[in-house]
């Protein structure tokens, strides 16, 4: 019963089914650096957005300094957020490529991303947005407050703050893609930084969900016969410390 448990126990971690999720496990590094990057730039967005935080922030000399502090934060983690989801697409391809080059799940991959990302002005701006700021700098951006009419007798008005983008500022890089620029284009002149931030985080969620269902499918037959080891290591585990009792 012992060599068999440890027979067992050798076959789980050379099977095709645990090579597997170690290197997902791998992959999965990355994703939860953009995935937090995310989070924390959508709370500290999220926290200036609130019109009892924002106008207090931009109205308040006293809390003067706490202003300058959130928006200080929004852009260290709005340039943590960038450069996590660049990280991210290369890992993600080098990982398909080294490891799925010719199979049907890097042909459904390559389609997503030709389909989804490849002529996506937003996915595009993103990227050019990361170079951007990898070799020029931080765009120049502010904290703004804006008010919306509540109705047409003006009779009160809804104060909103954000940080926003200047795209007047942006465009006046030469080094943007056809469907980056294209994009800023249609975008208003202040580009509020959640309004791109979240659209595309979510984006880039919803494709690694996707991902991972897909190569869960494609090593069904490899995570099937992990499980039956690990079962079978279990029992033969179990009966060999009835023996030594």
């Amino acid at each position: 019963m012992e060599t068999n448990a440890y027979d067992l126990f050798k076959s789980i971690h050379e099977s095709k089914g645990m090579v597997y999720l170690g290197r997902k496990k791998g992959l999965s590094f990355s994703y939860n650096i953009f995935f937090s990057n995310f989070h924390e730039l959508k709370k500290a967005c999220a926290f200036v957005e609130n019109p009892e935080n924002g106008v207090k922030l931009l109205l308040s000399e006293s809390l003067q300094s706490r202003g300058v502090a959130a928006h200080m934060e929004v852009n260290r983690l709005f340039h943590n957020f960038l450069a996590g989801a660049q990280t991210l697409v290369e890992h993600t391809r080098n990982f398909m490529r080294e490891y799925y080059f010719s199979t049907s799940v890097k042909n459904a991959y390559d389609h997503k991303i030709s389909i989804e990302f490849s002529n996506d002005g937003l996915s595009k701006f993103i990227q050019d947005l990361r170079n951007y700021i990898v070799h020029k700098g931080l765009p120049k951006n502010s904290i703004t407050l804006s008010a919306t009419r509540q109705s047409l007798d003006m009779q009160g008005c809804d104060l909103v703050t954000s940080v926003t983008l200047s795209k007047k500022d942006l465009l006046l890089w030469k080094q943007w893609s056809k469907n980056g620029r294209a994009y800023i284009e249609t975008l208003e002149d202040q580009i509020v930084v959640s309004s791109i931030a979240n659209p595309y985080g979510d984006k880039i969620i919803s494709l690694h969900d996707w991902l991972n269902k897909k190569l869960d499918e494609h090593h069904s037959g490899d995570l099937k016969k992990l499980n039956e080891l690990q079962k079978a290591y279990s029992l033969a585990d179990e009966q060999r410390g009835k023996v030594h009792s």
